[in-house]
């Protein structure tokens, strides 16, 4: 998981920015059943970035815990993509409903409820 998206041109590697981005960006897809426009995804990263810079404790953390963060936002990331395929690919609906609900979590984490509750 790691090696593929840090391989991949776009993706800003060890940029908490893009981890968290990401994870949002893939929860807020997969709730509303396609994929995000580059203009949104421009949008989640803007408002992650002010979020992490200045309306977040997250410059009070450690390294570690930053890198915690990022691994663990590029591994939810991970398990979501990984759900979704299988369910898109063999039509499982124990895996869309395991997506479904990780994608629930992360955006409740990180302040969507609202839109995780639709």
């Amino acid at each position: 998981m790691f090696a593929e998206l840090e391989n991949h041109p776009e993706f800003r590697r060890n940029t908490l920015t893009y981890a968290v981005g990401l994870a949002i960006g893939a929860a807020l897809a997969i709730e509303r059943g396609k994929d995000l426009t580059d203009a949104e995804s421009l949008r989640v990263l803007d408002t992650v970035h002010g979020f992490l810079t200045t309306g977040s404790d997250i410059t009070r953390r450690t390294p570690e815990e930053r890198t915690a963060l990022y691994d663990t936002c590029l591994l939810i990331t991970g398990l979501m993509a990984v759900f979704e395929a299988d369910a898109q690919a063999n039509g499982h609906a124990e895996t869309r409903q395991a997506a479904r609900q990780v994608a629930t979590a992360v955006l409740t984490l990180f302040g969507f409820a609202a839109q995780a509750a639709r």
